[in-house]
């Protein structure tokens, strides 16, 4: 049976990932219910959290992708990063609902509804690009931090299966510490070498002599090292903070020639492209 609408999850565990981020899982209404989303889909959050201007409250609402499986009765996995006030130099002010998420205690209900869709996956290579539904046998993913939980499920389901499609992934994070999923995406990679090709780059490494990823940010050369080429068959698709996507976008934009309109799934391109 599948929740429609909306539905209220009730945690039941806050597992640490990293230093910031906690792998929270919630249990639904009923323990023959899933979450119904697809692969690629995720669900909106929303709360009521007060400010200096509206001390009642305002309501806040956040996207998150579950990682558990498709099929999984009873609760919900979502790897969330929490932004603490005072240091992300984007979230001075810490994440108004992450930061509550913190603190929520084991038992607590928190409304969601959905699922979205921002990236559609149907399996075998078919996605929608654009509002269309093409067929891509090679697609390369850019993350950066928690843009990642978009992508390990659709990792995940491709590989375990027989999906023909290969896959690239490069993964950004600021230290070793922040991977995300980091057990998972390592494991996948010794599994599946001749499917999935991943890619690690770190940009302040904590041990810089003894790094076992790339170091610094990603780059032109690291790019064109590791795409596919700009052919029908080929997509790139990329998550993850504003300084990673924009980079992204300008590599992509001025120094390749995938078409952005049918190779590319990427908002930072989008609104690139729009500002010109």
């Amino acid at each position: 049976m599948k929740y429609g609408g909306q539905v209220e999850l009730t945690l039941k565990e806050r597992i640490p990932l990293t230093s910031n981020s906690f792998l929270f899982r919630f249990t639904l209404p009923e323990p023959d219910l899933v979450m119904g989303t697809n692969v690629s889909n995720h669900v909106r959050f929303n709360c009521i959290r007060p400010t200096e201007e509206f001390p009642d409250g305002v309501l806040v609402r956040r996207f998150y992708t579950p990682t558990s499986g498709v099929t999984q009765e009873g609760y919900v996995d979502l790897p969330i990063k929490v932004y603490r006030g005072d240091v992300h130099p984007d979230y001075m002010m810490g994440g108004q609902l992450t930061s509550w998420l913190e603190s929520v205690n084991v038992g607590d209900k928190i409304l969601v509804d959905g699922p979205y869709k921002r990236v559609e996956y149907f399996g075998n290579g078919y996605f929608r690009v654009k509002g269309r539904i093409v067929k891509k046998k090679n697609v390369f993913f850019v993350a950066g931090g928690t843009g990642i939980t978009i992508f390990y499920p659709i990792l995940k389901a491709a590989l375990e299966s027989d999906d023909p499609t290969k896959f690239t992934l490069i993964y950004s994070n600021t230290t070793e510490d922040d991977i995300i999923l980091k057990h998972e995406l390592d494991y996948l990679s010794k599994q599946y070498p001749t499917k999935f090709t991943y890619v690690q780059t770190i940009t302040k490494s904590k041990d810089p002599e003894n790094i076992k990823a790339h170091s610094g940010y990603i780059t032109i050369d690291m790019l064109k090292r590791y795409l596919p080429l700009p052919k029908d068959d080929s997509l790139l698709i990329n998550m993850g903070p504003k300084g990673l996507n924009n980079a992204f976008a300008e590599i992509i934009l001025n120094h390749t020639k995938f078409d952005p309109n049918t190779m590319v799934i990427s908002k930072a391109v989008n609104r690139m492209i729009q500002n010109r």
